[in-house]
């Protein structure tokens, strides 16, 4: 069993350069070999699925997975109160985790890549290799991702947003050249100041936890909704400096940072329907003014709604 085939789905077809693996209906994931220790992995799953605890353990291969997502959203519980939440608008980083207590996809669909890389196998000469000619130390890429711990979400700038959605262009189209140069690419970005790295130290006790993930799961239940932080909290009978942190603690980015990128990938799923128009959708999301969408929606995907539509529809 390689490394891919733990994860419960079936080698399809393969070569020394990808290897597609898949199960009709449901996945179709195809892995690119990069370079010795660093692979890429354009990711779609088709149906909605939910993963018992205990039911998936992994080898103890050491890795970094960065994911990058266009569509849906992936939730997983990590034990110890770490949650993982992938979704469009961040890059969601695991590192070195044998085993998710649950996980479950939250949406129709999932698209979207991963860039993992695994120590072990990095060869000394590529590395050397990669800082005398593209100027991109995977050593310094490894020393910052470090700091996810086991799962952490980062807020890209806009130049790495730029360059997360060409990296998946390429990947759709194959195009394994051009794939080879954006992963650097990448990893430049990343290790220049591409990703905010958003924390909480605070230690949060199992009754504020548990009212943050009611107030998480409130967020999520009607996102036309514009209820306030302090209405929320107030409801729950918490504060809103323990809720901002917990909430950190958990979820890795803050809850405004949360509920705009989650209305934007609700709109995104709307977007993909030609009957709704984009004012429709706004009013939908919240927005009674077009433009303030239209500038959000941008923010998160890198693209206006217009031209994510079009790129659906084709």
């Amino acid at each position: 069993m390689d490394y891919y085939e733990q994860f419960g789905i079936t080698r399809m077809s393969g070569d020394e350069v990808r290897t597609v693996y898949g199960e009709a209906g449901q996945w179709l994931m195809i892995v690119f070999y990069l370079f010795s220790g660093v692979d890429a992995v354009l990711y779609n799953q088709f149906a909605r699925f939910e993963r018992a605890p205990g039911e998936l353990r992994l080898d103890d291969t050491r890795y970094y997975c960065i994911s990058y997502y266009t569509m849906g959203l992936v939730e997983a519980d990590l034990g110890n109160h770490r949650r993982r939440e992938a979704m469009p608008g961040i890059i969601d980083v695991l590192r070195d985790h044998p085993v998710s207590a649950q996980a479950a996809v939250r949406a129709e669909s999932v698209h979207g890549y991963n860039v993992i890389l695994f120590p072990e196998q990095l060869q000394p000469e590529l590395s050397e290799m990669l800082v005398d000619n593209f100027d991109v130390s995977l050593a310094d890429t490894m020393a910052l991702l470090d700091e996810a711990v086991i799962a952490a979400s980062f807020v890209p700038n806009e130049r790495l947003l730029h360059i997360a959605g060409e990296l998946g262009d390429y990947l759709q189209d194959e195009a394994i050249g051009m794939v080879r140069l954006k992963v650097l690419e990448f990893f430049h970005a990343i290790t220049t100041g591409g990703l905010k790295f958003i924390s909480s130290t605070k230690h949060c006790s199992p009754t504020h936890i548990e009212k943050t993930m009611r107030i998480h799961e409130r967020m999520l239940a009607d996102l036309s909704r514009h209820e306030t932080i302090a209405e929320l909290c107030r409801d729950e009978g918490l504060s809103e400096t323990t809720f901002k942190d917990c909430f950190k603690a958990l979820y890795q980015r803050t809850p405004g940072d949360f509920l705009r990128t989650a209305r934007m990938n609700q709109a995104a799923i709307l977007l993909a329907d030609p009957k709704r128009s984009i004012a429709e959708i706004s009013q939908m999301m919240g927005y009674d003014n077009p433009s303030n969408f239209t500038r959000t929606f941008k923010g998160v995907y890198g693209m206006l709604p217009k031209v994510y539509r079009e790129k659906c529809l084709k």
